[in-house]
């Protein structure tokens, strides 16, 4: 029965519209925040990235003044 293409055509709507219905929830949620001028979910993932980023940008720099220094 698992391995049946039924199965298979089922299980892949099901996937599928809990993925729509998820987006829409994540959406509307997202609006609400920012009716309320709070951060949604996705803004704080985004500052989360941009943060890491600095901070990969701020090891890079002190590393290449650390091997600046040393070669003076």
């Amino acid at each position: 029965m698992v391995h049946s293409d039924e199965f298979a055509t089922v299980t892949a709507v099901i996937a599928s519209t809990r993925q729509v219905a998820g987006s829409q929830f994540n959406a509307a949620a997202a609006r609400l925040w920012h009716l309320l001028n709070l951060p949604s979910g996705s803004d704080v993932q985004r500052l989360r990235t941009q943060v890491g980023a600095l901070d990969r940008q701020v090891r890079r720099l002190t590393l290449q003044l650390e091997r600046d220094k040393s070669n003076e």
